[in-house]
């Protein structure tokens, strides 16, 4: 069964009642930016595929930009889009800009501050979860008997291996 963008899009969101983002939970990139990939395609950074489901195409050349300065907030009232020129415009006004590895002050204190999602207490995810997704199976129901699925399926895989051979030629 293929999933659609929007159903795989909304898996992997829970709203911040205090800033009004919507956290990205699902893979992020080395770049910061939550990223969601689709079967044959590249991966795409999620506050873009954000603004496509809301709000509609991108045009060439444009970047979809933060007025939240979040990187994996993917709230399409918090998204617009600019050329790169106005990009660096708001960066440089926002105090966002790096010089070689050194990260602003903005940056430093989004992260400290745990405004990535990544760092979020589990706690405070589980609660976000419960109230946004108050019928969906949580995953401590289910986490022992998920990993003993995947510790079969790794065995019968390692069997299969053996019985033909792990390079065929």
């Amino acid at each position: 069964m293929i999933r659609s963008v929007a159903s795989r899009f909304a898996e992997k969101v829970i709203p911040e009642p205090n800033s009004g983002c919507w956290l990205w939970f699902g893979s992020v990139g080395s770049h910061g930016y939550g990223q969601l990939s689709m079967p044959g395609k590249a991966p795409e950074t999620a506050h873009r595929v954000s603004y496509r489901l809301h709000k509609g195409e991108i045009p060439t050349g444009m970047l979809v930009c933060h007025t939240c300065d979040n990187p994996v907030c993917v709230n399409p009232e918090h998204l617009f889009l600019g050329a790169p020129q106005v990009n660096a415009l708001d960066c440089k006004q926002k105090g966002r800009n790096t010089k070689g590895r050194e990260k602003s002050e903005h940056t430093r204190s989004l992260i400290s501050a745990s405004l990535t999602g990544r760092k979020l207490a589990p706690e405070v995810v589980a609660g976000f979860r419960e109230r946004t997704y108050p019928n969906r199976k949580r995953p401590a129901a289910f986490s022992e008997e998920h990993r003993a699925s995947l510790r079969r399926g790794q065995q019968a895989r390692r069997e299969r291996e053996r019985s033909t051979g792990s390079h065929s030629d």
